[in-house]
């Protein structure tokens, strides 16, 4: 096992063996004459490599299997994961890791979507390896606390070490040094949102989930298994019960106690909420575009749709000593601040956001309180505009005549066939 950090993030690697068919394994693989016939001599297979499945050394029934992955030692969390099955003259590999895949195929295509839901699926049969991975990075917290146990327990005949001999002293565990949580958030003004929610370069689909996480302020751990059961009929109330767990890919209680909560529904929001919900089920998730991505895809994703909006702002897109750039939790730091903005009294913020420390909430009044200038309305009404570039009419108003659609539009990442009948997120 090997441990790479750069800054907040480590990556590791792990050599194990599968159990597995040799024969079957090595059915996968591509021969020679299978590669491109027209690429260029460096970039094709080696026709002298041995092409079967590899046994570990030092066994004879399981496979040289490679596991990666990397996480967020910030945010603890784990951001991408690799399997590698050596197959002697190639590598058969399976991945979470949505940036391998051109951007055009990610935003758009709905089999993009499928094959990433497919190798998030065969990825959990190598839970126990990935699991093992994340208590490896808990070591040196464990060893720290066993060997101080050993060397100044209270009980003198646990002391099997003398004082002074502590070999932990001055290794940090994961994610105590330069810690995000003693950073400043980032968050968009109402007029950058305004700005991110109208523009023609950025996905109807995801306009669409931008708008539902900023206007509902929720984590994204709870919007993204938030369902329309959990909507009162009138579009007023949600009701917050459950969260999802980006590390362990399952769904638990939300992350604090006061958070199972009622929070109130932005009137602005309303009219969209009315059109998603147009054929959808009770069961059905609110945005379920959310479910395609992990929660770094999801940062990396942001940041772009930023840029292709024209937002900018140095702080959104760069970590320093005093922020933390940008990501898809800014949709909650963001509608939070607004609040503020809007003088909403601050146990209203502490109830609303599932806080259970007024500290916690006060820290976003005092973001609030540093702003000055033309920020924007908070929680104004959605922004109404021109087609987008992909040839689906967005945030057009009821009473404009529709222009015509030009060329062919793609497939977006999750259709829905109300979308079509209702062009504007304001209808």
């Amino acid at each position: 096992m090997s441990f790479v950090r750069h800054g907040d993030e480590v990556s590791l690697v792990l050599v194990a063996g599968k159990r597995a068919d040799f024969e079957e394994e090595s059915k996968s693989i591509l021969q020679p004459d299978d590669y491109y016939v027209n690429a260029k001599p460096f970039l094709q297979q080696d026709r002298e490599l041995k092409a079967g499945a590899v046994a570990l050394p030092g066994t004879t029934d399981l496979v040289k299997t490679i596991v990666l992955a990397r996480y967020d030692l910030g945010r603890e969390t784990e951001q991408v994961r690799y399997v590698l099955t050596d197959l002697g003259s190639q590598f058969k590999v399976i991945t979470d890791d949505p940036s391998v895949y051109p951007e055009e195929d990610l935003a758009h295509d709905a089999e993009m979507a499928t094959t990433l839901a497919e190798n998030a699926a065969e990825l959990s049969e190598y839970e126990v390896l990935f699991g093992l991975c994340r208590s490896a990075l808990q070591l040196p917290k464990y060893f720290a606390f066993r060997v101080k146990a050993a060397t100044s327990s209270k009980r003198r005949d646990l002391r099997a070490l003398p004082p002074g001999s502590n070999p932990c002293i001055g290794v940090e565990p994961p994610g105590d040094r330069d810690s995000r949580k003693g950073r400043r958030k980032s968050f968009l003004y109402p007029r950058e949102a305004a700005a991110l929610l109208s523009c023609p370069k950025v996905p109807l689909a995801w306009r669409e989930v931008y708008a539902v996480a900023l206007y509902t302020y929720l984590r994204p751990g709870e919007l993204r298994v938030l369902t329309w059961a959990d909507i009162d009929h009138e579009l007023t109330l949600m009701h917050v019960t459950k969260a999802w767990d980006y590390a362990e890919a399952i769904v638990k209680p939300p992350k604090t106690r006061n958070g199972v909560r009622r929070v109130p529904i932005a009137p602005t929001l309303v009219p969209l909420l009315h059109r998603l919900r147009e054929g959808r089920a009770d069961t059905d998730l609110v945005v379920p575009e959310m479910t395609v991505f992990g929660e770094d895809h999801l940062a990396k994703l942001w940041r772009r749709h930023l840029i292709a909006a024209g937002i900018t702002r140095a702080e959104l897109h760069n970590t320093t000593h005093t922020h933390v750039r940008s990501n898809f939790r800014s949709c909650r730091d963001s509608g939070l601040t607004w609040l503020a903005l809007a003088d909403v009294d601050a146990t209203k913020i502490m109830r609303r956001a599932g806080h259970d420390h007024i500290q916690t909430t006060m820290g976003y009044v005092k973001m609030a309180e540093d702003l000055a200038g033309d920020l924007g309305v908070p929680f104004a009404p959605l922004p109404e505009g021109p087609a987008s570039s992909g040839g689906v009419l967005v945030f057009w108003s009821e009473k404009t005549p529709k222009p015509p659609v030009k060329g062919h539009a793609r497939r977006d990442s999750n259709p829905r066939h109300a979308a079509s009948k209702a062009a504007a997120l304001s209808s």
